[in-house]
């Protein structure tokens, strides 16, 4: 028989090891959700709990450390859920549901066919649309055709990059082959007797060096952004630059226009329609409102395909990032230089260091050179933008390849980079002992006496530029910084999330003049509905003059519909 003063003794022990055990294994940090990590655990605690003696003081002792986490915790998400109770979205009875997933809805944006291409098959069709993240991409056709032969193959359809949950109108690519030259388009679902024509285009051929694409115009007060990164990237070498324009304040195409006389640059217009309450009510939510950066993800696509059998190098970027040229007099010679180091990158990604520059808020004291020689550079990197090779890289995103056959390269950060650019306005350079000059870091002369537009005579014709005090461009920050700042925040708290664009914000409008690219559209369906799809009457965007100040939204009258 077990002796009693060993039982207890040995009792003690073990209570003596719990008590050790609650002090020093609940070191515990409790997180705002309440969820515990334990970070130190001591061998006795171990043992006692395999064999299953574990103190219940133990665990009072962790809900007492953390009662208050726990309290609120609960509160905060019995109230997220009051909240969703409240705001569920409606329900959708079978009818509707069966009509939402079968009927497919696509607004249509351009059409290419590539008889042949540096990436594609020959005799293939592109094209890009808007749809709904929900969108059945299976059992789409193309039917083409010419004077002898007609075909009907399988359309293969991929959103253009990962897509985002909370942007529900998303941009995607159909690709299928075709007959040589074809005479006609159509999409249709196989089986259908009916189908849908949609115009082609060519994309451009003209050799090139570099083309840049950038993200579109929107609201564009910054006459002196737009105008320092189109002649400064002339100067280092661009061959050829491509800016949409949704909208921009005052006579900014009129002062880039001799640029676009010369060749070097191309404004072409973008669109953000307002497609109907119609289809608003049928979706749930505004397209407008529900796309990735107020359409760039489209402008950027465009671009590409226009100009990716033109071009050695592509380059994406927004108004106010630059590349520099560090391995060469230019950036041909720069790009050239990583393509030889990386020959089948899909793209090649430069981090950007962040920089000051000064300039004036007035055209009659405005200097590409000065303005050019007063930016510092910080060694404040932020995330890098990319040089895209349109042999190994189907399609750009803002910062990287959306779908490419390739890894990306990744340049080293000590041995280029490009810079991103924060303006200020009739002030003096940001100078402090963590910049450097842009001089000590390129080569800048070529910039002193030669600029592509003549300011003299810009002087003396344009008089209508924005002053920095209106607020189109402070709202557009604070409204893209408060979205952002959402998503920084726990789920329970964000429900529901508003897609990260711009158009999600109230823009008030404003007495200036403003330029504002819009078109007209018309639906196109087949015979049971299956497909509908929103066509442009025109391929180019129709720019109209407004005085109450800039606006999207904006769809000229549909002339027909089916």
């Amino acid at each position: 028989m077990m002796n009693n003063r060993y039982v207890n003794n040995g009792h003690a022990k073990q209570r003596a090891i719990l008590k050790r055990a609650d002090k020093q294994v609940v070191h515990i940090t409790c997180s705002c959700l309440g969820s515990l990590v334990f970070v130190s655990e001591i061998s006795d605690e171990k043992r006692l709990r395999a064999s299953g003696m574990i103190s219940k003081s133990f665990f009072v002792s962790i809900l007492k450390r953390c009662k208050i986490v726990l309290i609120v915790s609960f509160l905060w998400f019995l109230a997220t859920m009051v909240f969703v109770v409240l705001n569920r979205e409606k329900a959708v009875d079978h009818e509707t549901a069966v009509e939402y997933f079968e009927k497919q809805v696509i607004a249509v944006q351009t059409g290419f066919y590539y008889n042949s291409s540096v990436f594609y098959p020959d005799n293939t069709i592109v094209l890009l649309f808007f749809g709904d993240i929900k969108l059945n991409s299976t059992g789409f056709a193309c039917v083409t055709g010419n004077e002898t032969i007609s075909t009907n193959t399988t359309a293969r359809i991929r959103s253009v990059a990962a897509k985002t949950a909370i942007c529900r109108w998303t941009t995607y690519i159909l690709t299928c082959p075709s007959v040589m030259n074809p005479s006609n388009f159509h999409l249709t679902i196989h089986n259908l007797p009916s189908n849908i024509t949609i115009p082609l285009e060519l994309p451009s051929r003209k050799p090139r060096g570099i083309v840049a694409c950038y993200a579109p115009m929107f609201y564009e007060q910054r006459w002196q952004v737009v105008t320092m990164i189109h002649e400064l990237n002339a100067g280092f070498g661009v061959d050829f630059q491509v800016h949409y324009v949704q909208s921009v304040v005052g006579e900014v195409m009129e002062l880039l226009d001799p640029m676009v006389k010369q060749g070097l640059l191309e404004l072409r217009g973008l669109d953000i329609p307002d497609y109907g309450i119609e289809l608003t009510r049928k979706l749930g939510y505004n397209p407008a409102q529900a796309t990735e950066a107020r359409h760039q993800v489209m402008a950027l696509q465009d671009c590409y395909f226009r100009y990716r059998e033109s071009a050695e190098f592509i380059m994406i970027s927004d108004p106010d990032d630059l590349f520099l040229p560090h391995k060469g007099d230019n950036l041909y010679d720069e790009f050239s230089y990583w393509k030889n180091m990386a020959p089948t990158a899909s793209a090649w990604t430069f981090s950007r260091n962040f920089s000051y520059i000064a300039t004036t808020s007035r055209l009659e004291t405005f200097s590409v050179a000065d303005t050019l020689n007063s930016i510092y550079l910080t060694e404040r990197s932020e995330v890098g933008k990319s040089v895209y090779n349109p042999k190994y890289a189907e399609t750009p995103w803002i910062h990287w390849p959306g779908l490419n056959n390739t890894p990306t390269f990744v340049v080293p950060y000590g041995e280029s980079y490009g810079v991103h650019l924060k303006y200020n306005y009739d002030e003096p350079p940001m100078k402090t002992n963590y910049t450097k000059n842009i001089a000590k870091v390129v080569d800048v002369t070529r910039f002193e006496n030669h600029t592509f537009i003549d300011y003299n005579i810009a002087k003396a014709t344009i008089t209508d530029l924005a002053d920095p005090s209106l607020e189109y461009a402070e709202w557009i920050t604070v409204c893209r910084n408060r979205i952002h700042r959402l998503y920084q925040i726990p789920v329970l708290m964000t429900y529901p999330k508003m897609c990260t664009t711009v158009t999600s914000c109230s823009l008030p409008d404003r007495n200036v003049n403003c330029t504002v690219a819009v078109r007209s559209y018309k639906t196109k369906c087949t015979q049971d509905q299956r497909i509908c799809a929103m066509l442009p009457d025109t391929v180019l965007s129709n720019f109209v003059k407004r005085s109450n100040g800039c606006a999207w939204g904006i769809t000229m009258p549909s002339v027909a519909k089916n």
